[in-house]
């Protein structure tokens, strides 16, 4: 198997289908299965996080194995996800609507439309709606057309950009929660964001609970609700003062 000439580092917290994207970019394919097919990898098993297809990109990149697989994306049982060791309910994630920062693309971007930078996978988490880094709304970018594929972020960013230019332009101030700061966290890693007793529980509880009990401080819901599954959200009982 033979190294590929043209590489750029994986970003931090990258899966590895958005990292590969730029790279099918930088070596001058427009389509990212186009680029995986002629290196001989499959776009399926990357997009799947198998060890044995990333052990491949490993080797013809010359890219550490563990840094690729921290954030790959792999199916678990049922309806559940992986994120690295993170487990995630796929109702938690879609690539279906990528959600990008319009001023992190704008840095990223050079002259020659090559990204320089990936959108880190926890942007794809529902909860998640703010750029830590920068302070303003995440945008969404509309579901890709067909040859386009909903793992190729760099395509569909390029595909995007006068667009996410635009919203750069009228992006307004928006502080990061301290739910989205957690399950960052989370994401990454650094357990020492949040309560220890939180990191015991699966992310999308955390985030159900807390939304949940927000929306009755808010007196937004008006009648009490009796599950806690991904449909609706769970009942809550307020102790009077």
């Amino acid at each position: 198997m033979m190294k590929l000439g043209l590489t750029l580092p994986i970003s931090a917290a990258e899966a590895p289908s958005s990292w590969v994207s730029r790279l099918g970019q930088l070596n001058g394919s427009a389509y990212v299965q186009d680029f995986v097919r002629d290196i001989g990898l499959s776009w399926r098993n990357i997009t799947q996080g198998h060890t044995d297809e990333l052990s491949k990109l490993s080797y013809i990149t010359s890219c550490n194995l563990e840094q690729i697989e921290r954030f790959a994306l792999r199916p678990g049982r049922g309806r559940m996800k992986f994120v690295g060791n993170e487990p995630i309910h796929s109702h938690l994630i879609s690539f279906q609507t990528q959600k990008v920062c319009p001023i992190c693309v704008s840095e990223a971007v050079s002259n020659d439309t090559q990204l320089l930078r990936g959108s880190p996978v926890y942007w794809q988490l529902d909860p998640v709606v703010t750029c830590r880094e920068h302070g303003v709304a995440l945008v969404k970018l509309p579901p890709p057309c067909q040859p386009r594929c909903k793992y190729d972020v760099t395509g569909r960013i390029v595909d995007c950009l006068s667009s996410i230019k635009a919203a750069e332009r009228s992006a307004l101030p928006q502080d990061c929660t301290s739910l989205e700061k957690y399950i960052i966290g989370r994401i990454d890693r650094q357990r020492s964001v949040g309560s220890t007793w939180l990191d015991t529980l699966e992310v999308g509880v955390v985030s159900k609970v807390c939304t949940t009990i927000f929306d009755v401080i808010q007196e937004k819901k008006k009648h009490h609700r009796t599950t806690l599954d991904y449909g609706s959200p769970a009942e809550i009982f307020v102790l009077p003062p």
